[in-house]
């Protein structure tokens, strides 16, 4: 049995470890590994309840994006669909909405050819070493929950998401203090998302 870890897979340029999968799109990261493990995770969810979707603006994130969301609807989840939104807006809407799993897109500070899936469980936290293992098993034993045609899943828009988020930072921060900070923003090799 393999076990998560930081690891590159044989001859290629994908990493699997605790947080997800991630790689270079194409030669690493391909579209069958990316409908392989969220059928994984599908499967291997026990609560009923949304998923909570959202991607970062790379590239191939709307590749991604759509194979993840399909593969979920196939397996008869829920997906509550942020669009565009970071990986903590995708943690806090977990919590918010009590949603048992989600999934980010992104692939932080690596470089733009990069990407990633990363899953969460109940109340936004990256999987334990036990259930990132236990995925993994899915994953090589290509354990899957499809379902019939009329048990598919349903996707729903949550564009308020990110103003949540927001909102609780408000909140928990004296803004008039912090004021006078400059703050520098990081995309994160995103570019504008085309129309």
């Amino acid at each position: 049995m393999l076990s998560f870890g930081r690891r590159m897979m044989a001859g290629s340029a994908l990493r699997i470890s605790q947080v997800g999968v991630r790689g270079i799109v194409g030669p690493g990261l391909t579209a069958s590994h990316v409908l392989e493990f969220v059928a994984a995770f599908a499967a291997y969810l026990v609560e009923d309840g949304p998923v909570v979707l959202a991607r970062d603006p790379r590239a191939s994130g709307l590749m991604i994006r759509e194979g993840a969301l399909a593969v979920l609807l196939a397996s008869g989840r829920d997906v509550v669909d942020l669009g565009i939104a970071s990986t903590p807006v995708v943690q806090h809407t977990i919590r918010r909405i009590g949603a048992p799993a989600g999934v980010s897109i992104g692939a932080s500070h690596n470089a733009p050819e990069w990407n990633a899936l990363k899953f969460f469980g109940r109340e936004g936290r990256y999987l334990l070493s036990a259930e990132a293992n236990e995925l993994l098993d899915f994953y090589h034993l290509r354990r899957t929950a499809f379902v019939a045609w009329d048990r598919l899943g349903k996707r729903r828009d949550d564009r308020a998401a990110l103003d949540a988020y927001l909102d609780q930072l408000a909140d928990a921060f004296d803004l008039d203090r912090l004021r006078r900070f400059r703050v520098v923003a990081d995309c994160c090799n995103g570019r504008r998302p085309s129309p």
